[in-house]
């Protein structure tokens, strides 16, 4: 029995192409013009025997030949072409085949190296001159790098026209040993999608192990209304997405990205900008504030005239420290703006785990599970500037198993 080395549906690129299997988020570096597509097999056909040098009786030509498909992003079409499967490389493994009931007229599908070309991104060093005030003829260079998309190949959403039998003419076992010679595709899928380089409507038949379904959830329409509410309102919201925390964001705009709507915002709990796909959502509610409540949170007209700077600054510490022990009576995260002793300011959401002073009982330390370094830090009350009791229960967000704080008896790290 014949083993291929490929399956239909499977992910390959050629192999001077910098993605590997489990490993596809690779930075492109250099001239992408270079780079290759990423191609799916469409059809694998074992030739009789390999070619060998007859000088050396190495293997020359492989004694499969592979069938690989990719879009183009120049003539916005498919192509494809015959290869060796000792040129090619796996890059992802084909994935469960959609059901045909499923591709009903209509249907939005695409090209199953959609989520792996949308995911590209090329990095960029720019190079320019400084120059120093005390010596014009002195000058340094300094590194600017930014990282973009590449959308280089990415195949575009797709409508489905028909669904039918593949039409196969070429034999698919061996006549006289009965081994399967050819992998080829039973059904194909007439897919409909607008060609801007040509200006109309381009159709191709596409293997049905080729696509990949975008499914839409029944309540796609009310939560981008929500979401479309909250911008407009200067609002926050909060939600939850299957195997990934809870989290708070301050939502700024909308995405449409290959078939899929994504929300950009602000992150409270992982304190940075993110993107979210709104199909992914789950338990979304708007907000006013994400915080319960704050400290420092006093007027200061309101405080004695005759308050030294010491006792303002108890004040301070003493609310601060107040909002800690709240937190962790509610159960809910504090978000702490840090000032470390090199005066660097960073913004943390914490959970808190101990309160304890120092050995000459004058500073007072904090051990909290910090969920932007993923890891047990220490703090000093004295150093955080603003402390947030976040609107986010620590038992509703529950901690991977990978992110499993260690027992008591682990060494405390050193103060930041």
């Amino acid at each position: 029995m014949n083993k291929f080395p490929f399956s239909l549906g499977d992910i390959v690129a050629i192999k001077t192409h910098p993605f590997i299997e489990g490993m596809e988020n690779v930075l492109i570096g250099g001239d992408s013009g270079l780079l290759s597509p990423l191609m799916v097999i469409v059809e694998v056909v074992k030739e009789n025997e390999g070619i060998r040098d007859q000088k050396t009786g190495h293997q020359v030509r492989s004694e499969y030949k592979c069938l690989c498909k990719w879009f183009s992003h120049k003539t916005y079409s498919f192509e494809e072409k015959w290869l060796n499967d000792e040129q090619l490389k796996l890059v992802q493994r084909a994935k469960d085949i959609v059901d045909v009931e499923e591709l009903y007229y209509g249907k939005e599908i695409t090209f199953s190296t959609h989520a792996l070309e949308s995911n590209k991104k090329k990095i960029s060093t720019q190079f320019e001159d400084i120059y120093f005030s005390d010596n014009s003829t002195k000058h340094a260079l300094k590194n600017n790098v930014t990282i973009n998309p590449l959308l280089s190949y990415q195949p575009p959403v797709m409508q489905v026209c028909c669904v039918k039998q593949n039409e196969i003419k070429e034999p698919l076992f061996d006549r006289k040993k009965g081994h399967e010679i050819r992998k080829v595709s039973k059904i194909v899928v007439k897919c409909l999608w607008f060609n801007a380089l040509l200006n109309k409507f381009s159709e191709e038949f596409l293997p049905v192990e080729s696509i990949t379904i975008i499914n839409y959830t029944a309540t796609l329409a009310i939560k981008l209304k929500q979401i479309k509410e909250a911008i407009e309102e200067n609002k926050f919201l909060r939600f939850s997405r299957k195997g990934k925390k809870s989290t708070i964001v301050k939502p700024k705009s909308f995405i449409y990205d290959g078939g899929y709507y994504k929300l950009r915002g602000f992150d409270y709990f992982l304190n940075r900008f993110g993107t979210f796909e709104v199909n992914d959502l789950l338990n979304l509610e708007t907000l006013h504030s994400p915080f319960v409540e704050k400290a420092p949170n006093f007027n200061l007209l309101s405080l004695e005239t005759d308050l030294t700077e010491d006792l303002f600054n108890n004040k301070i510490f003493d609310s601060i420290l107040d909002i800690i022990n709240k937190a962790k009576s509610l159960d809910q995260y504090v978000r702490i703006h840090y000032k470390n002793r090199q005066d660097k300011f960073s913004t943390r959401t914490l959970k808190a785990n101990n309160l304890y002073t120092s050995s000459n009982r004058k500073l007072i330390f904090i051990d909290a599970f910090c969920q932007s370094k993923e890891e047990e830090r220490t703090f000093r009350v004295d150093r955080i500037q603003q402390a947030e009791i976040l609107n986010l229960k620590i038992s509703e967000v529950g901690t991977p198993d990978d992110l499993q704080t260690g027992s008591s008896s682990q060494p405390v790290p050193s103060p930041l």
